[in-house]
């Protein structure tokens, strides 16, 4: 059995990664597409825990608008 067999995510969790190391700058956003329960959100926070990477999480659900989502981290910080 391969790596990539054993365990699916570890290209994406190994992106993650990378992407969130503070010596790589990046113009862009990862985006995590999949079925709703299919464990997006589970997956993120716990390769961010894995890292100890500090976060704001704030689900789009709902929001209409890019003042919410600057809402909702503003409360999050405060």
């Amino acid at each position: 059995m391969t790596e990539s067999t054993q365990d699916p995510n570890r290209n994406t969790a190994e992106y993650i990664k990378y992407y969130c190391d503070k010596t790589n700058r990046h113009d862009y956003a990862i985006l995590l597409n999949g079925t709703w329960g299919s464990g997006k959100t589970y997956f993120i926070k716990k390769t961010l825990r894995e890292i100890n990477q500090k976060h704001l999480y704030v689900s789009l659900y709902g929001i209409t608008s890019t003042e919410q989502i600057d809402d909702a981290f503003f409360r999050q910080m405060h």
